[in-house]
């Protein structure tokens, strides 16, 4: 008998030997998924079979969605006396009832069913001795409640019954480091560097907390690593910030392992000391005392903070890895993308890293920094990076890309990225500087200045964005990637079909081209999808549906294979009003929350009413309680409802299928098969792993899938999509569809040439770069003279190129986001 129950929250942990023999599931997966549902009257967890985590994966089994179970087991535990067993889920339906958007009020104080261990109650895994959760999107980022964040714990004013001769220097410790247990000294030191978090856990060991925690520290005599193991991570790593001042005691000292595989922060005219401070939980359990500055004693000095701030003009002249300091005024914030983490040997590990564009400016030059950051870079603060704040960004590297320069004239294409030690902060006009801090004074007051308050008017967030250019010439690309791997079209279907959510993949093919559509209107205004399909017939329609309509005009390239692609599966943006996800949008302080959501990813937890509101205020919501995926749009109809993924559409009573489109994705990732990443120096864990689930199906572009009995209730486009093409301009750009040279699948890629570049026929543009750096134009620049340039597109026939394509994939109902970045003639 089926139950149907919803989903309230989904955490993932790793496996372990406990896992493992409480559950009997297969030891391939590395990852555990465990769901906390209800019938409505009471809660319990249960443990997923790891063939579901595809589903999870893609967003189909999701906080909030209604399943039914369909199998499910009960597992004993009898390794213990009480009795205690676990719900292990095998297999699940989707309902076909919307998601639930927030917590309703007769769940927030649901009882845990009568028969749950104690452990089932608490905010720990399940079937595991770990003490923590992995994030569900990234590979290494932890979450749970036992984590103390900053501030939780305030500045002691003073240091105690400290004598002043048990304060040591760090020149002492280390001329005395073996004597350390006898002398059991204080010390007095300050951060001065911090790194990520190292996560080292093994599915084969049971480990509690196995994480490492490496800071650099500083007194006036000078620098030397200290270390958190274990336990302490989750009581000092959020709390311990750059700048601050500790006492510390009851540590042991040994010669540092790590050191040269890392980058010390030094300041100057200090000795770097080649020792690592053991700060363990036990044997002995180390003690650490953050301190106000005014309880430090009078005759202890420590050294300032230190900067490298580096301006945007002075980032031209900056020799490649540089390590330096950047301030700035956000001005473009770019969506999250997943990558995947390949291990030593260049394979799949099963692991994603997550990082976004960012653009900041400041008063030095009128171009831009671009920033590749990486998630875990971003710590807590990451949801409050918007356009207009002012970000100082320490410790980042540069990346020049000098060696594809060929000539004096050639442009430097300057970027730079996030490191293990970057930190970032958020600074405000209210806080007062240092002299050294004088480059973060000056942005403040160019931001708000009118120079700068423009800039902040025009900035942008989401769209696809893609640095640096590509080299011009197949000859200069395959320099640039030595082992360039060219997918053949047999297997085009698999890696696209593939993608996980908000997966970013970039695949190189060898293709012909078929046809080109060409998107354009003066003002962009979408179409309903069945005013839409009554005009792709040749249907006369009234005036009134006529204003709201993508122009679009086609030119047929390969008239054969064009004949026959009614036949042919076809993948990628099809219709107009998919581009709205593509291209960037304009930002407003008024839709602020609305965007924070969609640039966030889903936390895996259903919230309550109260923090739903409080996260959307000053917009309008659905019907209460139901809505969708944070990343998607909401809409409003009148009269139909339409469920996307995420995207919900508020009804007037009735609510329509998949208009003959319904698609499912059940396996459609790469198996982890347990393998793990190594990250400086330390095993990493692969964290939103997707497992292959062999013998399921998936389907593209209108072909309908049934896997394990879920439904999609995509309408094609929801309403808001709709209301989202009419308030905003898309630019012009070309849908252009390719076949390859021996399977007949189509490949539909969004291109838009630059502005300054359209003299010329498509064949010619095709083969030069196309930075997406101009799609941050607003208003988007106008293309000159499209119809002629479409027309060229014949000139296409008989030749054939080689397609670097970035793919991306939105959400799981809607089609693959294939992007042509550049076309290299063969």
């Amino acid at each position: 008998m089926a139950i149907l129950n919803n989903v309230l929250k989904i955490d993932r942990y790793m496996v372990d030997p406990q896992h493992t023999s409480q559950t009997g599931l297969d030891t391939m997966y590395i990852d555990v998924y465990q769901l906390t549902v209800t019938d409505n009257v009471h809660k319990l967890k249960v443990v997923a079979d790891p063939k579901l985590s595809t589903e999870i994966q893609n967003r189909q089994l999701r906080e909030g969605c209604s399943v039914l179970f369909t199998k499910c087991t009960v597992r004993y535990d009898e390794t213990s006396l009480s009795g205690s067993s676990i719900v292990v889920l095998h297999s699940i339906n989707m309902a076909t009832k919307p998601c639930l958007s927030f917590l309703p009020a007769d769940m927030a104080d649901l009882t845990w069913c009568p028969d749950c261990g104690a452990n089932e109650t608490k905010a720990l895994p399940l079937t595991s001795s770990r003490g923590y959760y992995l994030d569900l999107w990234s590979s290494i980022e932890i979450t749970g409640p036992q984590w103390k964040l900053a501030g939780t714990n305030e500045e002691s004013k003073s240091i105690g019954g400290v004598r002043a001769q048990d304060i040591y220097k760090v020149k002492e410790i280390a001329k005395k480091w073996t004597d350390v247990k006898t002398i059991n000294p204080h010390m007095i030191v300050k951060v001065v560097g911090k790194c990520r978090l190292l996560h080292y856990a093994k599915p084969c060991k049971a480990e509690k907390w196995p994480f490492q925690a490496h800071f650099s520290v500083c007194d006036e005599t000078g620098v030397c690593n200290m270390v958190l193991w274990n336990a302490l991570c989750t009581e000092h790593y959020q709390r311990l910030q750059e700048g601050c001042v500790i006492l510390i005691r009851r540590f042991t000292v040994k010669k540092s392992y790590y050191s040269s595989g890392r980058e010390i922060q030094v300041p100057k005219n200090l000795q770097y000391y080649d020792i690592d401070l053991n700060m363990n939980p036990h044997h002995p359990r180390s003690e650490i005392q953050i301190l106000a500055l005014s309880a430090v004693p009078k005759n202890i000095r420590l050294p300032d903070l230190e900067y490298n701030f580096v301006t945007r003009k002075q980032l031209g002249s900056i020799p490649d890895n540089y390590i330096c300091d950047i301030v700035g005024c956000v001005t473009y914030v770019g969506r999250y993308e997943r990558d995947l983490i390949t291990n030593k040997a260049g394979l799949d590990s099963g692991g994603f890293w997550v990082r976004r564009w960012l653009h900041l400016k400041d008063a030095s030059s009128k171009k831009t920094f671009i920033v590749q950051m990486f998630r875990a870079a971003e710590s807590l603060i990451g949801p409050e990076v918007r356009p207009g704040v002012v970000l100082v960004c320490r410790h980042m590297r540069v990346i020049n890309n000098t060696s594809y320069l060929t000539e004096s004239t050639c442009h430097r294409q300057v970027y730079l990225t996030s490191t293990i030690n970057t930190q970032l902060s958020i600074k405000g006009s209210e806080e007062r500087h240092s002299r050294q801090e004088s480059a973060i004074t000056r942005v403040l007051a160019w931001s708000q200045s009118r120079e700068g308050t423009r800039e902040v008017e025009l900035s942008m967030v989401e769209g696809y964005f893609s640095y640096p250019c590509l080299p011009i010439g197949l000859a200069a690309l395959q320099d640039m990637y030595t082992d360039l791997k060219i997918v053949p079209s047999d297997d085009w279907k698999r890696e696209l079909i593939g993608l996980s959510y908000r997966q970013h993949k970039r695949l190189f093919v060898q293709a012909v081209m078929v046809s080109a559509k060409l998107i354009h209107s003066p003002t962009v205004r979408c179409a309903a999808p069945e005013t839409y399909r009554r005009k792709s017939r040749g249907k006369k329609i009234s005036k009134a549906e006529k204003t709201p309509l993508c122009e679009q005009e086609v030119v047929v390239v390969d008239r054969e294979t064009h004949a026959l692609t009614d036949q042919m599966e076809s993948i990628g943006v099809v219709k107009p009003q998919q581009l709205i996800h593509t291209f960037p949008v304009s930002y407003s302080p008024a839709d602020r929350s609305r965007l924070r959501q969609k640039l966030m990813f889903p936390s895996g937890e259903l919230s309550t009413e109260e923090q739903q509101h409080s996260d959307t205020t000053g917009h309008s919501s659905n019907t209460p309680g139901y809505s969708s995926d944070t990343t998607e749009y909401r809409s409003n109809t009148a009269g139909h409802s339409s469920n996307t993924a995420g995207n919900s559409s508020n009804t007037a009573g009735h609510s329509s299928n998949t208009a003959g489109n319904s698609s499912n994705t059940a396996g459609n990732s790469s198996n982890t098969a347990g393998h793990s990443s190594n990250t400086a120096g330390h095993s990493s864990n692969t964290a939103g792993n997707s497992s292959n689930t062999a013998g399921h199906s998936s389907n593209t572009a209108g072909n309908s899938s049934n896997t394990a009995g879920h439904s999609s209730n995509t309408a094609g486009h929801s309403s808001e999509t709709e209301r989202q093409c009419r308030d905003k301009e898309i630019p012009e750009c070309f849908i252009l569809t390719w076949t390859g040279l021996n399977s007949h699948i189509l490949l539909n890629t969004i291109w838009r040439p630059m502005a300054d570049r359209c003299g010329g026929s498509m064949s010619e543009l095709l083969c030069m770069s196309h930075p997406s750096i101009h799609w941050l134009s607003y208003p988007p620049q106008k293309l000159p003279d499209l119809p002629t340039l479409l027309q060229s597109a014949t000139q296409c026939v008989g030749h054939r190129y080689l397609l670097v394509v970035d793919c991306y994939r939105h959400s799981h109902e809607e089609n693959q986001e294939l992007v042509l970045k550049h076309a290299y003639r063969v």
